[in-house]
């Protein structure tokens, strides 16, 4: 499963990388198919978050090392190397920028974001 990485170099500034999640067969039930699925990780809180249409951000560090899982609507994330990357519906990011000058946030488009934010331990 891909994702992408926000994260702080030794400088302060933040990057994009992309990422892949591997997934594999599990049974959970003797009475329900096999799926796929990750490793488990420890996940401190989970937070949902509503953002209106005109939301912007300022630079900023992630709070916490999470995953922004999007529910709905469309927003672009911008790294302080001038890399910007749209992400929607079904998209996920790991914030890990909790230093240095962060990242950016804007809504784009004219329906309210929400998103899933799930804190790591």
């Amino acid at each position: 499963m891909k994702y992408f990485r926000v994260y702080s170099d030794e400088n302060g500034e933040s990057h994009f990388a992309e990422m892949e999640m591997r997934l594999a067969p599990v049974v959970l039930s003797l009475t329900t198919p096999a799926l796929e699925a990750s490793e488990p990780q420890e996940a401190r809180q989970i937070l949902f978050i509503r953002l209106s249409p005109d939301w912007n951000s300022d630079w900023h560090p992630a709070p916490a090392y999470q995953y922004m899982c999007v529910l709905s609507g469309t927003a672009e994330i911008t790294v302080s190397d001038g890399d910007v990357r749209r992400f929607s519906a079904g998209d996920m990011v790991l914030l890990q920028d909790i230093t240095g000058k962060g990242h950016q946030t804007q809504v784009v488009g004219e329906e309210e974001m929400l998103v899933a934010a799930v804190q790591l331990a």
